[in-house]
């Protein structure tokens, strides 16, 4: 077998005949799609578009790279980006976070998947040395990992599906038809292994063709430095004696060997490329096959040592807690009273000392404590003003107190004081519109507000807002239904700030009653769980959940979802809201497409806002989440995305029921 070495290949007289043949040009993705493509390295996040598969064009430019070492990624940097259309043999694009489209060749663009491999490998191949691999593409890989179970991406299957038939070349691949292909052509292995030559000036002896580097591997090879497949060729006599140790693409490993792309290996090779393919498929699934299983091994030492850790601080937490309830009821209840649980703080503790016969109002002065011997112990009056003396009635909560003012406590019924309390009063009884006098005959004097009698004017801004606020409720109800157990493991150990997931999820579950007394709607003050689960603790005050991690149910195919049915108290006696909702095992942190589904219902009604106030402080919040302007979703996960998501619902609710005005700046004067 003969084969040309790389000059040889590059200047064969069949390119020469085929210079005004347009390359075959095969564009892997579709419009729509998300892709990648190259630009070259430079500062910043500029750089102009850089084929990444080009060899050097002439000598004088490949000595410049080698001696800067300008391969691989120091040559050429990989860019996100979404396929808008494709013109021909071009292809117009829009870089992630840009705006403007770009042209490029179609055949230079890499699926969203082979560029994770790229990024995949840049990352293992030393990272940290490669300044273009930035957070954001970090984040991208991380997220990309993590829909996978073992956290891995598979060589293996991609290059099955599309590299065992295909070759990853050049943009300039002379066929011995006289046909030019660019960046990917199919493999002609039916041609079989080319017969025994002599060889002549200019072609080499080819012995086989050893192993096989598929292009994200061949970008991070020393010996490679260029994104084409990459074949480790073992040259025939006389050179197969020869050391390429020491040369540019010569290899380590093997006497009369080279590293060599694949556009400078003729197509009369591609029943050897086939093969070598084939045994390097088979190779890279053993590989993966052990990554996985020390994956998973690694994966159960780090859960037995969260579990080891969770227990030890669960224990030390135990301890706390006793500690404290002792020092609690040393301190707070010296009478040794019956307690009960606060309604909103349920760690906390109120007891009675004594119960009144009758609370009419002058049983209640005549109870109150009027020295420091007939409060409880441990407790007393405010100091000043001090206790209160026989004449007191300020205790009396349905009047002003006017009569204490003369019942020895000079120092508040000072003439500053009272003007301008006096001021302050009837500015406020002068708003017509709001309150009005009453009491003038009875003597009793007071303002009673005028809410029947004033009605806003902006009932549509009002009625949008309220629907827009069922809205939301409706899809917090919808998330309900699929939390990720991985979001909740996740807030855990999360820095996230705010209200926790289980408790922004209740709103949505909340009713629209109003109290006849009390009025309402209120919030929860309380999560009870109605059916406990042995694996999932839920605070009651908080909503914040903690799982024990040995006891949590594995994944199987009955068993992806788990119930929880949690009772929403607030603060009135026997009234509650009851929320149904369902963790699934196997759901990713990273919101996915059911999720997104529901992001549009929200984004559907914003848009449709009358209010352009209300319309900007719900586009700001959900701008965390859905970029308005390529109008797509922002990948985020879960707990992030509930989070905007219930800003708006409190922000929404809120316009209903109040005003909200635009603040314009006053004009600044120099």
């Amino acid at each position: 077998m003969t084969g040309a070495p790389p000059v040889a290949a590059t200047a064969a007289a069949t390119a020469a005949a085929a210079a005004d043949s347009a390359a075959a040009v095969q564009c892997p993705v579709k419009p729509g799609e998300q892709c990648w493509f190259w630009r070259a390295v430079v500062e910043g996040t500029g750089g102009g578009l850089r084929d990444a598969s080009a060899l050097p064009s002439e000598p004088r430019a490949h000595a410049a790279r080698i001696n800067k070492n300008l391969w691989g990624p120091r040559w050429a940097r990989l860019c996100p980006a979404k396929l808008v259309e494709v013109r021909g043999p071009h292809a117009l694009i829009r870089e992630l976070d840009r705006e403007k489209l770009e042209r490029l060749p179609a055949s230079l663009l890499l699926l969203w998947y082979e560029g994770l491999l790229v990024l995949d490998r840049v990352s293992k191949a030393g990272g940290t040395d490669v300044p273009w691999l930035s957070e954001n593409l970090r984040a991208i890989l991380e997220s990309e990992r993590a829909k996978f179970k073992y956290g891995q991406l598979s060589a293996c299957l991609y290059s099955q599906k599309y590299l065992m038939n295909v070759a990853a070349t050049g943009p300039q691949f002379h066929g011995s038809d006289g046909k030019t292909f660019a960046h990917r052509r199919q493999l002609q292995a039916t041609r079989g292994v080319p017969h025994e030559a002599e060889a002549t000036e200019g072609w080499y002896k080819v012995t086989a063709l050893a192993e096989y580097l598929p292009p994200w591997d061949a970008f991070t090879h020393p010996k490679c430095g260029v994104y084409q497949d990459f074949y480790m060729v073992e040259w025939g006599p006389p050179h197969d004696k020869e050391d390429y140790s020491k040369q540019e693409r010569g290899c380590d490993t093997r006497m009369g060997a080279t590293w060599e792309p694949d556009e400078c290996l003729p197509e009369d090779l591609d029943a050897l490329r086939a093969t070598v393919k084939k045994r390097w498929a088979d190779q890279q699934k053993d590989r993966e096959g052990k990554e996985r299983e020390q994956y998973e091994a690694e994966r159960v030492e780090r859960e037995a040592r969260a579990r080891e850790e969770h227990h030890k601080r669960k224990e030390v937490a135990r301890e706390e807690d006793a500690k404290r309830a002792k020092q609690a009821l040393k301190k707070y209840n010296p009478m040794d009273l019956q307690l009960i649980p606060d309604m909103a703080l349920p760690q906390r503790r109120h007891g009675v000392h004594a119960v009144l016969n009758n609370t009419a109002d002058g049983e209640i002065k005549k109870n109150w404590p009027k020295s420091a011997d007939e409060f409880p112990e441990g407790h007393g009056a405010c100091d000043p003003p001090g206790c209160c003396g026989p004449s007191c009635d300020c205790m009396e909560d349905w009047h002003l107190g006017g009569r204490s003012l003369q019942a020895g406590l000079p120092w508040v019924d000072t003439p500053q004081r009272t003007a301008a309390s006096d001021a302050a009063v009837q500015a406020f009884a002068k708003l017509q519109e709001h309150v009005q006098r009453r009491g003038l005959v009875s003597g009793m004097h007071y303002l009673e507000a005028t809410t029947d009698r004033y009605k806003r004017k902006d009932i549509t801004k009002v009625a949008g807002a309220a629907g827009f606020a069922r809205a939301v409720k409706t899809v917090l109800r919808e998330a309900a239904q699929r939390i990720p157990l991985a979001a909740l493991r996740s807030e855990q150990t999360s820095k996230r700030e705010g209200w926790s997931i289980l408790r922004m999820l209740a709103d949505g579950f909340l009713g629209d009653d109003v109290h006849p007394e009390a009025g309402g709607p209120f919030m929860p003050l309380q999560l009870v769980a109605r059916e406990p689960l042995d694996w999932l603790c839920v605070h009651r005050g908080t909503g914040e959940a903690s799982l024990v991690e040995e006891k949590v149910p594995q994944v199987t195919e009955d068993t992806k979802t788990i119930s929880l049915k949690l009772e929403l108290t607030n603060m009135i006696p026997g009234k509650s809201d009851r929320m149904e909702c369902n963790i699934s095992l196997d759901e990713p942190e990273i919101v996915g497409g059911n999720i997104w589904s529901l992001t549009t219902k929200v984004v559907t009604r914003c848009q449709r806002l009358e209010d352009p106030v209300l319309k900007e402080v719900a586009i700001e919040r959900l701008s965390c989440i859905f970029d308005f302007q390529s109008e797509t979703g922002i990948e985020t996960t879960f707990g992030r995305w509930l989070q905007s998501i219930w800003e708006v619902g409190v922000a929404t609710r809120t316009c209903s029921v109040s005003q909200v005005l635009e603040i314009v700046p006053e004009p600044r004067t120099f």
